[in-house]
Parts: structure tokens; sequence; C-alpha cells
């Protein structure tokens, strides 16, 4: 049971982690997908309607537009409910196989995760094994210099956004994440996150533990950390009931 325990917890950690807020450590887990495959007739770029640098990016990558509906995403490609899932409904993860998939030569693993927020495509995850700096080079030349950067463990995070379009880039300089958000979505989507991620941390005192020493000993994430909890106060309250030391913050 505990063992069940840890692995949600680690779940929702890397959700968060790639996502709006940063909260521990944790290594992501493993996708196993099988017996998936990817349809064909897609949509023409052409007759895509005012393109976003961040969602052009995406559609080159896998012909895929944010916001988009599961009905109308299932029609090109062969969506698997994915078997990690929060409690709450309105978010949904699946997984989906598509081949070739690339920005300028710098190659990702086949298998993507895509959530998303009441039905509309909210964020798509790419996971890379090599070649991260030289990703984070061509992000920067695409897009100019991230919005942010901070450092998480061994890994950092780059953020790029524009409009309500964002990209993350979470690397240690060669394997690492790559995720498109749709903000109007994300916001609402990673509030339920971090709610059940401070729920998850009331079985687990190991987790709060880790997670009070990555504040303590980064004092980069600690301001990024105590922003996003003065910015959503609902979240500080459930972290606080789940028994994590406010005082760390002061």
């Amino acid at each position: 049971m505990q063992k069940i325990l840890i692995r949600q917890i680690a779940f929702i950690v890397l959700m968060i982690l790639i996502s709006l807020p940063s909260i521990t450590n944790a290594l992501p887990s493993n996708v196993n997908v099988d017996y998936y495959s990817s349809k064909n007739n897609f949509p023409s770029w052409e007759d895509m309607a005012s393109v976003n640098p961040i969602q052009d990016q995406l559609y080159k990558i896998c012909r895929i537009e944010l916001g988009t509906s599961i009905e109308k995403i299932s029609e090109n490609n062969y969506l698997v409910k994915s078997d990690r899932q929060l409690d709450e409904d309105d978010v949904i993860a699946y997984d989906v196989v598509m081949d070739s998939l690339n920005v300028n030569g710098v190659y990702f693993d086949k298998n993507v995760r895509l959530e998303f927020y009441q039905g509309k495509l909210e964020n798509v995850r790419f996971k890379f094994d090599a070649n991260g700096d030289k990703l984070k080079e061509i992000l920067t030349n695409n897009w100019g210099v991230a919005k942010s950067s901070i450092a998480i463990s061994n890994k950092v995070r780059y953020t790029w956004q524009d409009g309500d379009y964002q990209a993350r880039l979470f690397t240690d300089g060669e394997e690492g994440f790559l995720v498109f958000y749709y903000m109007p979505y994300a916001k609402n989507a990673t509030k339920i996150k971090r709610l059940e991620y401070a729920e998850h941390l009331k079985t687990s005192p190991e987790a709060i533990n880790r997670l009070e020493n990555l504040i303590k000993n980064n004092e980069q994430f600690k301001a990024s950390f105590k922003q996003e909890l003065q910015n959503d106060p609902d979240y500080a309250e459930a972290l606080q009931e789940a028994g994590m030391n406010m005082s760390i913050f002061d």
C-alpha cells in the first residue's frame, strides 16, 4: 500500500514539476505504451489560421493544436488512456505513439503524453534522451531567450511564453522533457494537480521532508515556490494541512 501511495505521489510530482509549479526533485517515471499507432490524413499547415510561434513549433513536430477536443485529435491519432490518472476527472491523460518526432535533428521518444482539461488539449509532453543543450539552443534561436530559468536538483527548467501559449524545457543538458501548454486551461489544471499533490502528501512524511529540504537548499527555487503560494492561497493552506513546515519561507 505504501509503495502504491509513493508511486501516486511521484506521478503527481512529475506532472507538476514540468508544469507550472516545480515542487520536488522526484525523478520522472517511464511510460509504458504498447500496441499504439498513429493515423494519417492530417490537415495541411496552410489550412491553419493565425499561428502562435510556440503553437507553430508544436504543429511542426506532431501536427497537433493545443485547445483541440479529444474527439478531434482522436480522428488522426490512436489515443490510449494512461494507466496513471489524477482522481479529478477534469484532467485526463492519454498516451499516443508518433514516429520520427524531432526539432532540427533532436529526436524525441515515440511515446507522447497528451493531457486534456475538460476534454480540451491542455498540454503535450515529449521525452528526449540526449542533446538537451542543443535543443535549448534551437528553441532560443526560434523564440528568443527564455522568459525564466530555474535550477531544480540536477536539472534546469527553461520557460518561454507567447500570449496564451507556453513551452517548458526541463533538462540536465542531455535527457529531459519538452512540454507545450495552452495557458487558459493549464492554469486551472495546475490548481487541481497542486491540491491533489498536497492531499497525497498527507500520506507520505518522506515526500514532505524531501520537498522541505529542496526548498531550504535552493534559494532560487524557494523564491519561486513562495511566489506560487502567494498566488494560490488554497495551495498554501493545503500544504500546511498536509504537515509542511511553512516557516521555511520566512
